[in-house]
């Protein structure tokens, strides 16, 4: 891996560790219920899900995002993007 690589790669695990840390104190971002901030770390980690990347590491981050992006809602927009 180039050392470049490295770098971001460590950039982003110690970001997803913050979330996870937060997720420690509340179940979901948006405090009482799934709200906007909810929304945007799904919209941001979307793209990881795409590259197939492991949540292990992350046990509560993971479950979220993966329910965040299978609600209806979020099914419905994406079946818009699709020719």
């Amino acid at each position: 891996m180039p050392p470049w690589q490295i770098r971001q790669n460590k950039k982003l695990r110690a970001s997803l560790l913050i979330l996870e840390q937060q997720l420690t104190r509340i179940s979901i971002f948006g405090g009482h219920q799934w709200g906007m901030a909810d929304f945007m770390v799904a919209c941001v980690l979307y793209t990881l899900t795409r590259l197939n990347f492991d949540f292990t590491a992350y046990p509560k981050l993971g479950p979220l995002l993966l329910a965040s992006i299978n609600r209806p809602e979020a099914q419905s927009a994406r079946k818009l993007r699709k020719p």
